[in-house]
């Protein structure tokens, strides 16, 4: 598996309602959160490295291997968009309010594309509005604050530059803050948290770097692994972050007040369950009932009422 993702909460049932799985095998899998039942499979010609629902949950983006982007279009779960960019595709990611979708380039290059122009009938290249182009170092990680108010963006030479959305609008990218890390290892992953008042970063340096968003992204905090960091989750309540590393030991969550690794919670032990090497690819829903737990063939969804493992889905050709 390489990649997993939940929709965002509906409006009217306050629920996830899907989850989005890809593999080697170039097969995205959908598959509705009640019962688990697949909805609908994509087979495409690359394999998909990444994906993302946009916050309304009217899109999904999905990231190839090379150099291509796919926008699914929920409602049918047809392909709405496929564009062919410069060079191969290391990011993606929507704008809080569905303005512009983004795309890190290998090359550095920054490239906003116009959501209005997906259309289901004539699913060509989206339409492309902007271009950053100030640095040639690989976008491996970008993510925007779910209060509309800044991107972020990772780069291979540890550095991550931080926008005002209103700006990027306007393709106007001078930077409100720039932040690096000392090591010089690449930033692989970023995520904002709830309520935006943290940006988790990490990367090779094997470090999570969490900063302060109110404080002018001053460093809060350092956590130091034993692996390269993956990726993050928080928890809908903003309590708890996710991490996955490349180490084969599984994942661990943090108590985003004291920053300890947690044991349990709510008085359920949980060490069991996400202490697995297979889960290399992790989400948390926003409704937060289920973690995913993803790798090596397999997706493990987590009732986060229990911590136990309530579905063991298999990801097959």
């Amino acid at each position: 598996i390489l990649g997993v993702t939940f929709s965002h909460i509906k409006d009217d049932t306050k629920t996830s309602e899907y989850i989005a799985v890809s593999g080697t095998d170039c097969r995205v899998v959908i598959l509705s959160t009640d019962g688990w039942i697949v909805i609908t499979e994509l087979k495409l010609e690359d394999q998909i490295q990444s994906l993302q629902f946009s916050s309304n949950n009217e899109y999904l983006a999905l990231a190839s291997k090379f150099n291509k982007t796919y926008v699914v279009a929920v409602e049918s779960w047809k392909i709405c968009s496929e564009t062919t960019h410069s060079t191969p595709v290391l990011s993606i990611g929507f704008s809080s309010n569905v303005e512009r979708f983004t795309v890190g380039l290998s090359d550095g290059i920054l490239c906003l594309l116009d959501p209005k122009s997906f259309d289901v009938a004539a699913p060509s290249s989206a339409k492309f509005i902007g271009e950053m182009d100030q640095s040639d170092s690989p976008i491996y990680a970008l993510d925007w604050s779910s209060d509309g108010k800044y991107l972020a963006i990772g780069r291979g030479d540890a550095s991550i530059s931080i926008h005002e959305s209103s700006s990027v609008m306007d393709n106007f990218f001078f930077s409100t803050a720039e932040l690096k890390a000392n090591s010089g290892a690449a930033i692989l992953t970023l995520s904002f948290g709830v309520a935006s008042k943290f940006l988790s970063a990490g990367g090779e340096d094997w470090k999570i770097s969490i900063y302060d968003v109110n404080n002018n992204f001053s460093l809060s905090r350092e956590i130091i692994l034993f692996a390269a960091i993956l990726s993050f989750t928080w928890s809908s309540d903003g309590l708890y972050l996710g991490v996955s590393c490349d180490d084969k030991k599984g994942v661990t969550i943090y108590d985003t007040i004291s920053w300890n690794q947690v044991e349990n919670i709510e008085g359920e032990e949980i060490a069991k369950t996400v202490s697995d090497e297979l889960a290399n690819y992790i989400d948390w829903s926003d409704d937060g009932r289920f973690f995913a737990l993803a790798g090596d063939g397999e997706l493990r969804i987590v009732d986060t009422a229990t911590w136990k493992v309530s579905e063991c889905i298999k990801h097959s050709s």
